[in-house]
């Protein structure tokens, strides 16, 4: 039963956010504010973040220390966070240049999920006989 509870809370709070972004989205639309823009830029990171909170959650009950997977940082989450925050690398850009913004972040929200993702499970725990062997 504590299996069952637990995936339908994970499912309630996916719910939560996909439908919490579709409203800052369309807020944003409406409004043209940057808060709401910023918002569901902040929502889809969680959302990648709670997709493998599973694994960081297992690693917090092995025994060992923790270790960072620091080439998956540099070479997925330093070029996912680029990507996922370009609409403020480039709106002031594209907004002088007359550069148009859809070309950097027309995948923007993809590379957000990516990032909580790719973050959340760049953490993990070594035990002494996988440092050995």
């Amino acid at each position: 039963m504590k299996t069952w509870l637990k995936y339908l809370l994970y499912i309630v709070a996916i719910f939560i956010l996909v439908f919490s972004r579709q409203y800052f989205v369309e807020l944003s639309g409406r409004t043209f504010n940057e808060l709401f823009i910023i918002g569901s830029m902040v929502i889809n990171v969680l959302l990648g973040a709670l997709l493998g909170i599973e694994g960081l959650l297992s690693e917090v009950k092995r025994e060992g220390s923790w270790k960072v997977n620091i080439p998956k940082l540099v070479l997925v989450v330093i070029p996912s966070l680029f990507i996922a925050s370009s609409w403020f690398i480039f709106s002031l850009e594209s907004f002088i240049l007359d550069i148009p913004i859809s070309v950097f972040t027309a995948n923007m929200g993809i590379f957000q999920l990516i990032l909580g993702y790719t973050f959340i499970t760049s953490f993990h725990k070594v035990n002494k006989q996988e440092v050995i062997g």
